[in-house]
Formats: C-alpha cells, sequence, structure tokens
C-alpha cells in the first residue's frame, strides 16, 4: 500500500463525504460508529481485529492506481462498501453493522478482552526492556604464584611481569 500524504482538506472532504481510497481508511472512521461488523454477503460475525486484518491484507494486495475512480464508502450507520465508479448508487457493501444483542455484545467483550490481552503483553515486554542488565558477576583478582603480581587480564597464560607460565 502507498503512502497517502493528505492534505488537511483532503481529509475533511473524505470526512464529509464518506468516501476513502483505502479500506483502511474507512475502517478508522467506521470503527468510531459501530463496535461490531457482520461480513455482508453471508451474515457471519466478524471480530474487530478480523476486520482490520483483511482490510490491510486487501489494500496491500490491491493498490489504488492511479486515476482509479472507485473508492470506499462509510454509511453514517458505519456500514463498509465499495463502488468502482465512485457513484453511491452502485455500492457493494462489504461490511454491515451487527445489530445490538447478546451476540454483539459477547463480540464487543471478546475483542475487548484480546485488546486488553495485547496491551498487557506489550507493557510486560516494555518493562523487561527497561529493566537493568544484570551485572556481570566481578572478577575475580588473579596474581603470580611465582612473583605475586597482580595479573590485568584473568584469562593470561603468562605473568606480564617475570613471564613464568600459569
Amino acid at each position: 500500500m502507498e503512502k497517502v500524504n493528505y492534505t488537511e482538506e483532503m481529509a475533511r472532504k473524505a470526512y464529509l463525504t464518506g468516501h476513502y481510497d483505502y479500506m483502511t481508511q474507512a475502517l478508522s472512521i467506521a470503527v468510531n460508529r459501530v463496535p461490531a461488523w457482520r461480513l455482508a454477503k453471508d451474515l457471519t460475525p466478524c471480530p474487530l481485529f478480523e476486520v482490520f486484518g483483511f482490510a490491510k491484507r486487501w489494500d496491500e494486495e490491491h493498490p489504488r492506481q492511479e486515476g482509479d475512480p472507485g473508492c470506499y464508502l462509510v454509511s453514517r450507520e458505519g456500514a463498509i462498501g465499495y463502488t468502482a465508479s465512485g457513484l453511491e448508487y452502485q455500492v457493494r457493501w462489504i461490511f454491515i453493522p451487527m445489530e445490538p444483542g447478546a451476540e454483539r455484545d459477547a463480540l464487543v467483550q471478546k475483542t475487548l478482552n484480546e485488546f486488553n490481552k495485547a496491551e498487557a503483553e506489550l507493557k510486560a515486554a516494555e518493562a523487561a526492556d527497561k529493566a537493568p542488565a544484570p551485572a556481570p558477576a566481578a572478577a575475580q583478582k588473579r596474581f603470580c604464584k611465582y612473583c605475586g603480581a597482580p595479573l590485568k587480564n584473568p584469562d593470561a597464560k603468562f605473568c606480564p611481569n617475570c613471564g613464568e607460565k600459569l
């Protein structure tokens, strides 16, 4: 996926019209409106992390071509669709909002638990990185058994003072 440098005006226009160049952009707006989705073609529930993973893979595998009129549309209710022509009445819906109820609540709770677990793992990894490394054991100072001179290198095989083999 190529990086797009949106100007503030372009971002405002996209937000007001609901038209986005990439599915991940559309999803980042829709996630503020809807906590869970269903796949439009067969109405299977889609957890948030799976939807984000799908959107990211889709954007990487289908790069946007220059002059392409197609765009992703986010409805006021939070549904996400694609129109190849850029016309709103030709939208093919990909994800539709999940209706309120026990199934949606369970899916949202599962997503929240996954998020909290990932956040805890991240904090643990950061704490492990910040923890001071254990100090190496202090090397015992060695002395020459012939002349008694201290050895600068504890692994020395010869005494630097008298030259005897240690």
